[in-house]
């Protein structure tokens, strides 16, 4: 049971992830730029303070790499 646990946990991770992505792709008008959120930045944090075991540097790394490609 705790390996179906666990591998649920991975893929609300990578949802969650993905969300942020999209959520980085709306447009804000220009006077409220400096007011946007990291969407994905604030993600990452958040899973890697929630689950330091599974998300660290490396899955940052790699998240970041997506990002810039």
């Amino acid at each position: 049971m705790a390996t179906t646990r666990s591998s649920q946990g991975g893929s609300i991770i990578v949802l969650t992830v993905i969300v942020a992505m999209l959520l980085m792709l709306i447009p804000f008008p220009d006077n409220l730029r400096l007011a946007r959120p990291e969407w994905v930045l604030m993600t990452v944090i958040y899973w890697a303070l929630a689950l330091p075991q599974r998300v660290g540097v490396g899955y940052a790394w790699v998240v970041g790499l997506i990002m810039d490609a």
